[in-house]
């Protein structure tokens, strides 16, 4: 399903990604080069296949778009995806709040680095 992001005057479709417990997670899908406002967030380097995304990398940041903007800075993990062939930035946003929403950031990283192998996340 298509929608237009607050995020970009582009439009964006958005996938979801099953984690190793079963449940699935909404994400947006961004073009490498999106602009983010900070937010917490579960964002993916991921690959686009015939079966949807494979993702590269997996992360949690409390500030996407700082976070986002050092990995592009850095050759570790941004470098890493790029040479995985990572070719969008897939984002689930996790609703502001207090530590419990952090906890449930968490969850949901740990839940999908456990499903996927991802070259780039040290396991």
């Amino acid at each position: 399903r298509a929608f237009r992001s607050s995020l970009d005057e582009g439009i964006y479709m958005e996938t979801t990604l099953r984690g190793a417990s079963g449940a699935t997670y909404s994400f947006t899908v961004c073009g490498l080069e999106q602009e983010f406002d900070d937010a917490l967030a579960v964002y993916v380097f991921a690959q686009s296949a015939s079966t949807g995304y494979e993702p590269v990398y997996i992360g949690r940041t409390f500030h996407l778009r700082s976070r986002i903007a050092q990995h592009r800075k850095e050759d570790g993990k941004y470098g890493c995806a790029l040479k995985n062939g990572a070719d969008h930035i897939l984002v689930h946003y996790v609703a502001p709040g207090d530590i419990l929403v952090d906890a449930e950031a968490k969850m949901v990283e740990k839940d999908l680095i456990d499903a996927y192998e991802t070259p780039c996340n040290m396991k």
